[in-house]
């Protein structure tokens, strides 16, 4: 008969030791959860200014596009939260004053859904243009009033809205160096000089 060998006590001990050990070193691999990356996206913004009768838009530094009637913003998929700043159309200037400017509307919002904008929407009170951002189901997001009062007394930049030039400056949004451009989007709201309109409002959203 053939004698079989088996493990003797203290290889035994041994063996459990090394897998013991093993178990020690090997636990933060199977314990330890590796950190999620974080989701990346691009910053950007979107312009909307309205020039000879027609409404212009942008995203980032693109060309302006002729967009007609109202400008389309199409949210970016990766983007939760946008900030937005809008005005209504400033005050037409008298023959002995300049016209108050629109005050600004900013907030910061969530949508899924493609917002339209009109800069030219006219106001119970005709004498007033005001800025409306909707829905495609024509429900308002929000309403950025115009303004009809003269500013008496006014000096040069009595008149003038500088929120949103600020802002653009503040946050690197390049101009096209196309001055019909500059002008719409520099003066947005702003009321008019002496026997001149007042300028149209504008929309800037940034993420």
């Amino acid at each position: 008969m053939v004698k079989q060998k088996s493990f003797t006590l203290v290889e035994a001990l041994i063996s459990m030791t090394i897998l013991v050990v093993l178990g020690i070193v090997m636990a933060p691999v199977f314990t330890v959860k590796k950190k999620p990356k974080a989701v990346e996206f691009e910053h950007g913004s979107f312009v909307c200014i309205y020039v000879n009768g027609s409404h212009y838009q942008r995203y980032n530094n693109e060309p302006y596009s002729n967009n007609g009637g109202n400008c389309e913003f199409e949210p970016w998929e990766k983007v939760n939260v946008y900030s937005i700043t809008a005005f209504g159309k400033g005050a037409d200037g008298s023959s002995s004053d300049f016209g108050n400017p629109a005050k600004a509307e900013s907030d910061q919002f969530y949508t899924g859904e493609k917002l339209l904008i009109n800069l030219n929407e006219q106001d119970s009170d005709p004498d007033i243009t005001n800025t409306r951002i909707y829905d495609e189901s024509g429900n308002d997001f929000l309403i950025a009033k115009g303004e009809k009062e003269q500013c008496m007394g006014c000096t040069d930049d009595g008149y003038r809205t500088s929120f949103m030039s600020e802002y653009v400056d503040l946050n690197n949004i390049k101009n096209e160096g196309n001055a019909m451009y500059d002008d719409a989007l520099r003066d947005a709201g702003s009321g008019g000089t002496k026997n001149h309109a007042g300028n149209y409002g504008a929309v800037l959203i940034l993420w």
